[in-house]
């Protein structure tokens, strides 16, 4: 039986600079935060991109994003 990656985080999409090469630098925070959201709700599957985003959110990392949205 294969290993199988954690399904409470998303897949290895590293996030690039806009010059393509360098992943983003708290990718490791988010993904420790994403993870601890994803214990805090009981494992749930198929929330891995709900846990991403809320843990970019939690750690002050989108405010970018929310800019435009009223």
């Amino acid at each position: 039986m294969s290993q199988q990656p954690d399904p409470h985080v998303p897949s290895r999409h590293d996030h690039h600079s806009a010059e393509g090469h360098k992943p983003e630098p708290d990718e490791h925070a988010i993904r420790e935060r994403a993870h601890e959201i994803w214990l805090q709700e009981g494992m749930p599957e198929g929330r891995e991109i709900e846990h991403w985003m809320r843990a970019r959110r939690d750690l002050g990392l989108d405010l970018d994003m929310d800019a435009g949205s009223d």
